[in-house]
């Protein structure tokens, strides 16, 4: 628009000029009056219009300056957009990556929470089964208790069995001793009551002694072997009538 208001203003300039130039060519006119207020209001049209062309240069040096500047602004507006954009594009990148590494840290969660779950359940499973086997040590030791007072007793009762046994063999050991020693008394009576039979019989028949005659006299030396084992087997009647030593064993 200014641009066009120049345009029009120096056409204007130009066709005053030339009007002015005209009326001066012409010379005189029988009109004097009336050209001297033509030409001072042609003047005064020519100053209002290098005024409007002044201003028009100045609105057009205005003009372009704003058009630079404007240039400028959009240039600036151009990489502010171009900013903006590649900085929404960031956000959505760190929207996205934050969302992901969110869901990254739910799911890590979740498998921090059911590792620390079964830690939990394991934990539970060791005391328990450290429970059992408290009891059961107790258990046991009250058993190992039971057991040594058991074995305390078996070893008193084998003790008393063995001091028993020992008793009872040398009883026994004795008791055969003694068998023994009556056997051999028993045959060695035996023997000296053969002898005597043997003696009796020998003086019948020689006649120191008679059949049926209680009063016949007899030597003064032979009774003495008779009395003897009389005495003898007085003193010891189990002699003549004890068993053999098998019969004793059975």
């Amino acid at each position: 628009k200014s641009a066009a208001n120049g345009k029009s203003a120096a056409n204007g300039k130009s066709a005053a000029n030339g009007k002015e130039g005209a009326i001066y060519s012409n010379g005189h006119s029988e009109h004097d009056p009336d050209l001297h207020s033509q030409l001072r209001q042609l003047e005064d049209e020519n100053e209002e219009l290098r005024k409007e062309l002044g201003n028009e240069k100045m609105r057009v040096k205005q003009l372009q300056k704003l058009q630079v500047e404007a240039a400028q602004a959009n240039h600036r507006e151009f990489e502010a957009k171009k900013r903006e954009a590649s900085a929404l594009r960031e956000l959505e990148e760190a929207k996205s990556y934050v969302a992901r590494r969110h869901t990254f840290a739910l799911n890590e969660k979740a498998e921090l929470l059911q590792k620390i779950q079964g830690l939990e359940k394991q934990l539970q499973e060791a005391r328990d089964r450290e429970v059992a086997l408290n009891l059961e040590a107790q258990e046991a030791n009250e058993a190992r208790a039971d057991v040594s007072i058991e074995q305390e007793d078996f070893k008193k009762e084998a003790d008393h069995w063995r001091k028993d046994a020992a008793e009872q063999a040398s009883r026994l050991k004795s008791a055969e001793q003694r068998l023994h020693q009556l056997e051999q008394r028993k045959l060695e009576d035996k023997v000296k009551i053969k002898a005597l039979a043997e003696q009796l019989q020998a003086a019948v028949d020689n006649g120191f002694v008679e059949d049926g005659q209680p009063d016949a006299k007899r030597p003064v030396s032979r009774p003495a072997p008779k009395q003897k084992a009389k005495a003898s087997t007085e003193k010891n009647p189990q002699l003549v009538d004890s068993p053999p030593a098998k019969e004793m064993q059975r």
